[in-house]
């Protein structure tokens, strides 16, 4: 239905048929001034719809990207991490979910390249919490508008562009390219004005919304306004909140005073079903609509309901924005300190480098310690041959000493020398034989030991050889990665 709906949106303005369609200029989106929002919004919905072989080929990047990464956690890292020398099966499987991860967020990079390396921080709750304005509060704007009905709700990215000379709109529809919208029509779509349907075909089609703002706290960060949370939400609205939450490295949980504590439907749906591993604050806005004594009687209430229900919290913030002044700078510390943590939570290329530098310290701590104890079998190896030869020599000294000292005259007969010597030789070599196992016995354990520390130590040079050959590739496939975010972006925001 709403395909045909499209195409009779579309078919219904005369400029905007195909045969005329690649004619239109980019300054008719732009210049809302002269045109209809209503004009605008068919535009926009025909680039969004609108073929375009650059994003087949972009998609055919993207997936060969992808499978270069594969190939090299199948024939690089996984054998690594997989080998038990190195690592226990409970380490194995911490690091193998780690990976996964790291591996979801790379994909998301790759979708929206102005993600990458940057702290992804989302501001969630009900509809009419006061997300947005908490946002323009913090940047000091009104860039975000207020007041958004759940019909025309868009998550919606705040970031920085270093030679953004003025705030910028772009929209992303389902298969990632980027299309530009005038901020003001940006703002009217967020609004009730805009039909019922029209909405369900902009959410239907946009994956999200970017705006280009130059303020200095997005140099590092990004922040995310989520459509409000509400147990009628539709799939779509529930769906792209979900992703836009899960994709965030900080999540604060905005709640309307007034409405005294977070929902029960919130809590066990999404907060704790979906954001159980996420890092997550509570800001209590509006707080000027009450006393203190009432403020502190929320804020103890939320405390305790999140406790109950076993969430981990980072924080919990009063605010309003017409006290904005007194409570802004404890937000923004509190994200400052966020970023200081953060450097030790690496991207993907950073986490993996970080991983085998870890593990080929390992190694080389492994190969040590083999050395060492080498060393000291063959000293103990060394000591046994040196006890075998001198009681060898005992044994040859004494016997001969004992059979020598027969030196009588009669002794001198030879059926008695014949005697004589096999009993002279007989005792010798059962003597020799009892140093020989005695020797031999202790020597072998020696040995065993010895061939075992010798396979380790082979297996862990072999080791340590793929550990720096992963390295390498690591950095090739690194730098052919920032090549295609580089000119992906660039691509999609040459308009």
């Amino acid at each position: 239905m709403i395909k045909k709906f499209i195409s009779k949106l579309i078919a219904s303005d005369k400029n905007l048929t195909s045969t005329n369609a690649e004619k239109v200029e980019d300054s008719r989106i732009e210049k809302t001034s002269s045109w209809e929002v209503g004009d605008v919004l068919k535009e926009v919905i025909r680039r969004l719809t609108a073929p375009d072989r650059s994003d087949s080929d972009t998609e055919k990047e993207k997936d060969r990207i992808m499978e270069k990464v594969k190939n090299f956690l199948d024939e690089y890292l996984y054998p690594l991490i997989l080998d038990d020398l190195i690592f226990n099966k409970e380490g194995q499987k911490l690091l193998l979910k780690e990976i996964d991860r790291e591996l979801e967020n790379l994909k998301l990079i790759i979708s929206y390249p102005w993600l990458y390396k940057k702290v992804k921080i989302a501001f969630a709750g009900r509809f009419s919490s006061g997300k947005s304005s908490i946002i323009n509060s913090l940047l000091n704007t009104d860039i975000l508008p207020t007041d958004i009905t759940p019909t025309t709700a868009i998550p919606t990215h705040i970031t920085y562009m270093h030679k953004a000379e003025q705030s910028n709109a772009y929209a992303i529809n389902r298969e990632g390219r980027v299309i530009p919208i005038p901020i003001e029509f940006f703002k009217q779509i967020k609004h009730e004005n805009i039909d019922e349907i029209y909405s369900t075909v902009l959410q239907t089609l946009i994956d999200s919304v970017f705006i280009n703002y130059p303020s200095e706290l997005l140099s590092k960060v990004i922040m995310i306004d989520t459509p409000g949370y509400d147990p009628s939400l539709s799939n779509i609205d529930r769906d792209l909140s979900l992703k836009a939450l899960k994709s965030s490295d900080l999540i604060f949980w905005v709640v309307d005073i007034e409405d005294g504590d977070i929902s029960s439907d919130a809590l066990n749906r999404i907060i704790k079903k979906e954001l159980a591993d996420k890092n997550l604050c509570v800001i209590i806005n509006k707080v000027d609509r009450k006393p203190p004594s009432a403020r502190q009687k929320v804020r103890s209430k939320i405390e305790e309901t999140l406790r109950n229900a076993g969430v981990n919290f980072k924080n919990i913030f009063l605010f309003s924005s017409r006290e904005k002044d007194k409570y802004v700078p404890e937000i923004i510390g509190f994200i400052n300190k966020t970023l200081k943590d953060k450097e030790n939570t690496l991207p993907f290329f950073d986490f993996v480098k970080e991983g085998i530098e870890e593990i080929n310290n390992t190694l080389l701590d492994g190969l040590k310690s083999v050395s060492a104890e080498k060393e000291k079998v063959e000293t103990s190896l060394e000591k046994i041959w040196k006890e075998y030869g001198d009681k060898l020599s005992k044994v040859l000294v004494d016997t001969f000493e004992k059979y020598a000292k027969y030196n009588e005259p009669w002794l001198d007969d030879p059926h008695f020398k014949i005697y004589k010597a096999d009993n002279y030789l007989n005792e010798l070599y059962e003597k020799i034989a009892h140093v020989v196992a005695d020797i031999t016995s202790k020597a072998f354990e020696y040995y065993l030991t010895l061939s075992i520390l010798d396979e380790e130590q082979e297996n862990l040079q072999n080791l340590l050889q793929q550990a720096r050959k992963a390295l390498k590739e690591l950095e090739k496939l690194q730098e052919e990665f920032e090549k295609f975010i580089a000119n992906t972006h660039n691509r999609r925001l040459k308009l």
